[in-house]
């Protein structure tokens, strides 16, 4: 398991699953790797009631260095969350909560995780992120929201684990914004 480029997870039974980062088709200075299918949600149109055979969100970054674009100031953002795949909520976020939450989201580190890391449960629980980018398609963010979490934007991915800016400040900042917009 000290093999250069993998990270290993305890799961809550002990398990030991290794995955492999080097040699895989990672975006460049990344070590993200992105999945398919890809579902694609618009800001300003209601979540799908399913994700279907969705696995990550296309790569609308234009290239971008940080998750979302650094110039977007998004107007609008909606969280699409998931349980076993089905729609379990979904919640509008106006323009000054967009805007911190994207604020947010950029301060992320991105950095490859390092190290061996124990989560809790893997469940199928995933939330979808769409913001509103001025003129260009929106930027969908993929959130596994339990067990190892990670985030990405279809090219580059944040992962929790020894992440403060990811585990303090993003999910706190979503969780306060998200019950601010549901009250």
């Amino acid at each position: 398991m000290g093999s250069p480029g993998v990270v290993a997870v305890l799961g809550i039974e002990a398990a030991v699953v290794a995955v492999a980062l080097a040699g895989c088709s990672a975006a460049p200075g990344t070590w993200f790797t992105p999945s398919t299918p890809t579902i694609s949600i618009a800001a300003t149109s209601s979540c799908p009631a399913t994700l279907g055979a969705a696995r990550d969100v296309p790569d609308r970054s234009a290239g971008s260095a940080t998750l979302l674009p650094a110039s977007g100031k998004p107007p609008a953002a909606l969280a699409c969350s998931y349980t076993d795949r089905e729609l379990s909520s979904q919640t509008r976020l106006g323009a000054a909560a967009s805007r911190e939450l994207a604020s947010v989201v950029n301060e992320i580190d991105l950095s490859k995780p390092t190290g061996t890391t124990s989560c809790p449960a893997q469940l199928d629980q995933i939330t979808v992120i769409a913001f509103e980018i001025g003129n260009t398609d929106d930027v969908d963010l993929w959130w596994n929201d339990s067990g190892c979490q990670t985030v990405d934007n279809g090219r580059l991915g944040a992962f929790q684990g020894g992440n403060p800016s990811f585990y303090r400040t993003f999910q706190s900042t979503y969780a306060r914004l998200v019950s601010a917009a549901a009250s």
